[in-house]
């Protein structure tokens, strides 16, 4: 609920924003432009694939997206929406106290994702009532890859 997941191609349209509601967009990138601070709230996530300083922007990033949920909707992108804005939309799902594997279960209605293996072993780490073993978290990647066709698209 007024969380959106995109890419690169998404972030440039200012007009599919607009008309999406967007308010606030989280940059999950180090190299592309923010391509509307004239009309958005930005927040620069500034990771690369894979990016060791993941786990430490993650709280920053939450509560930005937290505060856009307030006051609107938020857009999550990177490039092409397959590893660092996923497993940041991941991170907030675990944030707003989802599961690992439900947070999973709920992105792969939306759409073929693969977050890096270390940015989902970053994610697994900080659930401490569950830890996971390295198997199930390549699990977790393969699952991500398989979306369920029987649901229609939707934001998270």
């Amino acid at each position: 609920d007024r969380l959106f997941l995109g890419t690169a191609a998404d972030a440039r349209n200012r007009e599919l924003l607009a008309a999406s509601g967007i308010t606030h967009v989280l940059n999950a990138t180090a190299e592309l432009p923010c391509y509307h601070e004239d009309a958005f709230a930005y927040f620069r996530l500034p990771i690369k694939d894979p990016d060791e300083a993941f786990a430490s922007w993650l709280p920053q990033a939450c509560d930005f997206m937290d505060l856009a949920r307030e006051r609107g909707s938020v857009l999550v992108h990177c490039h092409g929406a397959v590893s660092r804005s996923p497993a940041v939309v991941l991170a907030y799902m675990l944030h707003q106290g989802q599961t690992l594997p439900a947070a999973v279960q709920h992105l792969c209605v939306i759409l073929p994702t693969r977050p890096n293996d270390a940015f989902l072993a970053t994610l697994a780490a900080r659930c401490q009532s569950a830890p996971y073993a390295p198997s199930e978290i390549a699990g977790f990647g393969r699952m991500l890859m398989q979306p369920d066709s029987s649901q229609p698209p939707m934001t998270t």
